[in-house]
Formats: structure tokens, C-alpha cells, sequence
């Protein structure tokens, strides 16, 4: 593992970490909501992520580097900041799935902000990456 690392090390760290977080908040949200067909797609969704994550991992062993892990602090932040705005909604997994969608809407963005730093032997996992955020959305819009 080198002390600096390359733009390219850096892009690859930040979506990893982002699926990483993503996958640890729709797990929480799957624990949160008392639909079934909403607990049973956040599930599916993190497995999703979990799986893309390990795929990130493994191309950023490849650069020789080690692969970052979410601040597990400013997670549960996070998720007890929804749960309190999810437990004052009239409709909880309405409330549960908007936040989702919004998290989704800010990884694309990042996906976009990265993407300049990537190469082209990122280019699969990057379009992975991009079609697991769109398919998320349509699959959320859905519930």
C-alpha cells in the first residue's frame, strides 16, 4: 500500500465506501419498515451492493492498495436521523423509500464526479455501477 495515492486509487476508494454505506442503510431500512415487499427489496438492493463493493475491492487490491471502510460513527448517525423522520411520517415506507431515492440520486452523482478519474479497464464496473443505480430507482419508484 503506497502513503499517496493516485486519483484514480482515490475514485475507486469513494464509490466502494459509497456502496458500502448504501448497502448498511438500505439493511437498516429493510429492519425499519413494516411492509414486506419493501423489507424484501431493500434486502435485495443491499445484497446488490455488498456484491458491487467486493468488486471494487478487488480492482482497488489490483492498484496495490487497500480497500477503506465507512466511518461507522456518521452512519448510525445518519440512520438514527431516518429513523426519526421515518417514525413522524404518515406513510413510513413512503418517507423510508424517498430518502432512498435521494441517496440513489446522490450516488449518480458521484458515479459522474468519479467517473473522469477512472480508465478504461474501470469501464465494466463503472457501468455496472450505473445501471445498479438505475435500476434501483426504477425498482423503488415501484413500491
Amino acid at each position: 500500500m503506497t502513503l499517496l495515492r493516485s486519483d484514480r486509487q482515490v475514485a475507486l476508494q469513494q464509490l466502494h465506501i459509497a456502496l458500502l454505506e448504501n448497502a448498511d442503510h438500505y439493511r437498516d431500512a429493510a429492519v425499519f419498515v413494516s411492509d414486506i415487499s419493501a423489507e424484501s427489496c431493500f434486502e435485495q438492493l443491499a445484497a446488490e451492493r455488498e456484491s458491487l463493493a467486493r468488486d471494487f475491492a478487488a480492482e482497488i487490491r489490483s492498484t496495490e492498495d487497500l480497500p477503506s471502510v465507512p466511518d461507522p460513527e456518521r452512519e448510525e448517525g445518519e440512520q438514527f436521523i431516518n429513523h426519526l423522520s421515518g417514525l413522524f411520517a404518515a406513510d413510513e415506507t413512503g418517507k423510508v423509500v424517498a430518502q432512498r431515492l435521494q441517496a440513489e440520486q446522490q450516488l449518480a452523482q458521484m458515479i459522474s464526479e468519479q467517473e473522469q478519474w477512472l480508465e478504461a479497464q474501470d469501464e465494466p464496473l463503472l457501468r455496472r455501477c450505473q445501471q445498479l443505480v438505475n435500476d434501483s430507482i426504477e425498482r423503488l419508484r415501484a413500491l
